[in-house]
């Protein structure tokens, strides 16, 4: 999840060619990004998450206008009352 978040700039640089490299050499590269712009100019498909699946595919036409404002619209519900779950999945209280 955000694997350049707390990257210096020429670090970020090294890892998106890096990235580049192995999708030419035909690997899978995931990964959760929230920068727009390196998505659209690093991954040429991908998928657009917002508490569902708003489309998949050729970035282009996934980050349109209307994906993204759909995505911006979707609301956080949270119950309050929830337990909370830790890494291993047992609660906490």
């Amino acid at each position: 999840d955000e694997p350049f978040a707390a990257v210096d700039e020429a670090t970020t640089a090294d890892l998106l060619n890096l990235v580049q490299q192995w999708h030419q050499q035909g690997r899978t590269i995931i990964a959760v990004l929230h920068d727009l712009q390196q998505v659209r100019s690093y991954f040429p498909k991908c998928l657009l998450l917002a508490r569902d699946a708003l489309g998949m595919g050729a970035t282009a036409q996934v980050l349109t206008a209307e994906n993204l404002a759909k995505a911006r619209k979707m609301q956080v519900l949270a119950d309050p009352l929830a337990p909370i779950c830790d890494f291993d999945g047992l609660e906490v209280p």
